[in-house]
């Protein structure tokens, strides 16, 4: 399947839009949301464009680095989401432990974990469709009470190297 015209801009722009596309300003609005908005773009993405997806979120082909200009569409999605979860945590909506490196990098994987199940088991099934993709916003919450901003300041989810 040939991807669209700016397919990959059309991607980086969703996750722009959806900051304001449901609560006005991004500002303004509650920043977890955003990043559950930004999480079902990326989904809704890889899967209207599993070839394209494949080749932005993975490495497919070994040895393949992609290019800056290449690469700046995931990068600013990731700065996106790293934004909103620092505000979530400035606003009081998530503990400080969900925007560090390791918090970011576990809901990333929450999210490329939905993907490829969905790719896996589901490469036909419309993503409006997908009782797997209907999972997420409980994962989601989940992940938010994990980081509830009610634990005491000094609590960490993390052990062992890094800590």
């Amino acid at each position: 399947m040939v991807p669209p015209p700016g397919s990959v801009r059309v991607m980086a722009n969703s996750l722009a839009r959806s900051a304001v596309s449901t609560t006005g300003r991004f500002d303004q609005a509650n920043h977890f949301f955003f990043v559950r908005a930004a999480s079902r773009e990326t989904l809704r993405f890889a899967s209207e464009q599993p070839a394209l997806a494949q080749l932005l979120f993975n490495r497919v082909v070994p040895g393949f680095v992609p290019s800056e200009r290449a690469y700046a569409p995931s990068v600013r999605g990731v700065e996106l989401i790293r934004a909103a979860m620092t505000a979530a945590v400035e606003r009081g909506e998530l503990h400080p432990a969900a925007a560090t490196e390791r918090g970011l990098a576990l809901l990333l994987a929450l999210i490329a974990g939905f993907g490829s199940q969905h790719h896996a088991n589901e490469p036909d099934t419309p993503f409006a469709e997908s009782p797997l993709i209907a999972l997420l916003d409980p994962a989601l919450d989940m992940y938010a009470a994990y980081f509830s901003p009610a634990r005491p300041a000094g609590w960490t989810p993390w052990t062992g190297p890094g800590r």
